[in-house]
């Protein structure tokens, strides 16, 4: 009985860390599913929310809220002007994928050092969001917060809401069109980059709020981003990198083996909590030998 009041405390942990990388997961997804291409600056989308929110709540006294709309705005912003002005010019002149991608780690260290200074110049390197954070139940040893009240139930139902809009809806249907083959929306009068800024506007509208769920649970550096990164990766990659249902198993996935799988290997083995990170890149490892298109997805298709 010991053992199971342990287990609690990485059962929900898990929970909640799933959900936040279904959100950061799910953009990356759809930006590479519409355009193909790797964005690391997705990363630096989920630091500026963690950030915005708390410049909201700490400096400016704002209810958490507004903060995280505001959050949300920032990152789909920022998102939305690097595509136009960064990647779609790129695109345009047909640069190839690997350019693309250099491109995106480019713009990424910029956000990166941008964020950088003005932390700096303003104290918030490491700082957290000022809202309580208030127990709601104790399980075992683990205890169900109210983060989890509202990151969990919305990661559910922003996963719900996706599956039906690229089902039931004419432009989720055009989503998946151009992510099968943009050529042949682009010859049937599809509004192609309509929809590509759409997915832009949506994914960085999710990492904002993954980003500002993030700095209300755990304290924000301009590097948590970047630390996340290999956790969003892993969640797309376990979709194959375009299924969004996928991504969402994938984040779960990633969530309990992180901290479940080294909770266990701690307690029979010993090992450091502190090799949770190596769980993250052994998935990855096991999903490209094993299977590069991913659990649920069909190679080179979008699956609601």
């Amino acid at each position: 009985m010991e053992f199971v009041a342990e287990l609690a405390a990485p059962f929900f942990t898990g929970i909640l860390h799933g959900s936040l990388f279904t959100l950061m997961g799910i953009g990356l997804t759809m930006t590479f599913a519409v355009t193909r291409m790797v964005n690391f600056a997705h990363a630096e989308l989920v630091t500026l929310g963690a950030y915005a929110t708390v410049v909201a709540v700490n400096m400016y006294g704002w209810g958490i809220w507004p903060a995280i709309l505001v959050s949300v705005l920032l990152s789909l912003i920022v998102a939305v002007v690097v595509d136009e002005t960064i990647y779609k010019p790129l695109n345009t002149r047909r640069a190839p994928a690997l350019y693309l991608m250099v491109a995106s780690i480019g713009v990424s260290m910029v956000l990166r050092h941008l964020i950088y200074i003005f932390a700096d110049i303003n104290g918030l390197l490491n700082v957290k969001a000022r809202v309580l954070t208030q127990p709601v139940m104790f399980i075992g040893y683990g205890t169900v917060t109210n983060v989890h009240m509202y990151a969990v139930p919305g990661a559910l139902l922003i996963a719900l809401g996706l599956h039906f809009f690229l089902t039931q809806t004419l432009t989720g249907k055009l989503m998946r069109a151009v992510a099968d083959n943009m050529m042949l929306a682009q010859a049937s009068a599809a509004p192609v980059m309509r929809i590509r800024r759409l997915a832009w506007a949506a994914a960085g509208a999710m990492a904002g709020l993954a980003g500002a769920v993030w700095a209300i649970y755990s304290p924000v550096t301009p590097m948590v981003g970047w630390g996340l990164l290999p956790r969003m990766f892993a969640s797309s990659i376990i979709g194959g990198l375009v299924s969004f249902s996928g991504t969402f198993l994938g984040a779960y996935i990633v969530g309990f083996a992180e901290n479940l799988g080294i909770f266990l290997a701690n307690y029979f083995f010993g090992t450091p909590l502190d090799y949770r990170g190596i769980i993250t890149f052994l998935i990855v490892v096991v999903m490209l030998l094993w299977r590069p298109a991913g659990v649920l997805a069909k190679r080179g298709a979008v699956r609601p």
